[in-house]
């Protein structure tokens, strides 16, 4: 499941560690006699309205989980989401990610950079149909992408028309269903408080994804809205804005056995990739982005040595790729250690053997097959298509420059297409004119069967 796609609920519970897992708000309904028995104590339902409490309060900051926590707009969330707006606000002389910042009062809230968004889902809607209505099975890979990405690009731009709101479309489940996500865009966002690397960053990358983690992981940030109440750019005349909903901070922690329930933003989950994606994954994908990210963090800071002001600007990447590093590395070990690879093949096995023993059954025979032939055909390009990601990955301004031009490419299209509709539309218009003018008499009408059999012909 991709990112940002809607704020996605997280169950853990440690007494029960095989009814851990990832759902949709929607779903949670669903779930309600399995929860309740595993330990909560609110309705089910509740998690499945964005504008309610608590999900209303649970925001994304385009890459990151927060959530209001005061009823003016105050948001908390992990140490390095809040990284970008020190290091944005940062000099060689006021060093903010080594040292720290607090503003004691409103004034003195900083801005977290023209780039930084606060954004509330309000709204997730099944599109699927709208996606996918128009696609055959006679066309080709690049067609029905095409299609795919025209039919995004159209539902998008409906949503986002009224202005003030941020729209995407998103696939889950290797595209057997498409979401599309409505969040108000808060553009307006402040640093409030973050403690000094020191203590936000207490164990390095050694603690990092460990648990229990002895570290003070929290930034504070305030969204800002106009004074209409409305998402506005960076201005002091602007306000905090007042969440319909706030998480407060439970009196008591948690005891061992007890339920825990965690809503945001999280990465992707790969548990219905096949053997042999998860062997491509072990062998290949993770090695080689521990490899290049290693590679890239080395120049990096390579570069940084004996300049500040180039140590504070490739901060965030730095810390970004050494994230991804030790995730990656974590769980190359779990492939090794858990026999990953192994189990998937167990699980095909016993998929193969339901499959023979079940006659309704027999139409997936060979699904698992055709999945693993497709897979080799993605392989073929593999190693291009990492450097070229690579090369995008380690340049802002390339990756920049692609972006600009890809908007470039869209709109050219969009404006031929928009030409070609014109033309059709004026065609139509002559046409239908020809007919009023020319279908007066049985003369006038012999004309018009003449002209209409005409491509070029006008009036």
């Amino acid at each position: 499941m991709k990112k940002a796609l809607s704020a996605i609920v997280a169950l853990l519970a440690v007494n029960a560690f095989g009814a851990e897992g990832m759902w949709m708000p929607q779903q949670i309904p669903q779930l309600s006699s399995e929860l309740l028995k595993l330990g909560l104590k609110i309705d089910p339902n509740r998690f499945a309205d964005l504008t309610g409490d608590p999900m209303g309060a649970v925001v994304s900051l385009g890459g990151c989980s927060a959530s209001f926590v005061s009823p003016d707009g105050l948001v908390v969330t992990n140490h390095h989401c809040g990284f970008g707006a020190l290091q944005f606000n940062s000099t060689p002389q006021r060093d903010l990610i080594t040292n720290g910042f607090l503003a004691k009062t409103r004034d003195e809230e900083l801005s977290a950079g023209p780039g930084s968004r606060i954004l509330v889902t309000t709204n997730i809607e099944d599109v699927t149909n709208r996606i996918t209505g128009n696609l055959t099975e006679k066309m080709s890979n690049l067609d029905r992408e095409k299609t795919i990405d025209r039919n995004t690009k159209q539902l998008v731009d409906e949503c986002e028309k009224p202005g003030g709101v941020r729209c995407r479309v998103a696939s889950v489940f290797e595209g057997s269903q498409y979401l599309r996500t409505t969040q108000m865009e808060i553009r307006d966002v402040r640093l409030v408080y973050a403690p000094a690397l020191g203590v936000g960053d207490f164990g390095g990358e050694t603690d990092n994804w460990m648990w229990p983690r002895h570290t003070g992981d929290w930034s504070y940030l305030r969204a800002y809205v106009g004074p209409d109440g409305k998402p506005a750019d960076y201005s002091r005349s602007n306000v905090p804005y007042h969440p319909a909903h706030v998480l407060r901070v439970a009196a008591e922690g948690i005891k061992p056995g007890d339920f825990v329930l965690v809503a945001g933003y999280p990465g992707r989950t790969f548990r219905y990739r096949t053997a042999a994606e998860v062997g491509n994954m072990q062998r290949y994908a993770y090695p080689t982005t521990i490899r290049y990210a290693t590679d890239l963090n080395n120049i990096l800071r390579d570069m940084s040595k004996n300049n500040k002001a180039v140590e504070i600007a490739n901060a965030g990447r730095i810390k970004g790729n050494d994230n991804v590093l030790k995730n990656y590395t974590g769980t190359l070990t779990g492939f090794q250690n858990f026999g990953i690879v192994g189990q998937r093949q167990k699980r095909e096995a016993e998929l193969a053997s339901y499959v023979a023993s079940h006659p309704e059954a027999k139409k997936y025979a060979g699904v698992v097959d055709e999945m693993n032939r497709l897979e080799q055909q993605q392989l073929a390009t593999q190693q291009r298509d990492t450097v070229l990601q690579w090369l995008f990955r380690s340049s802002p301004m390339l990756a920049q420059s692609s972006t600009l031009y890809r908007i470039r490419a869209s709109r050219n299209a969009t404006g031929r297409a928009s030409r070609r509709a014109s033309r059709a539309r004026r065609s139509r218009s002559s046409r239908r004119a020809t007919a009023q003018v020319c279908a007066t008499s049985s003369s006038n009408r012999r004309n018009f069967r003449r002209i209409s059999a005409s491509p070029r012909s006008t009036i």
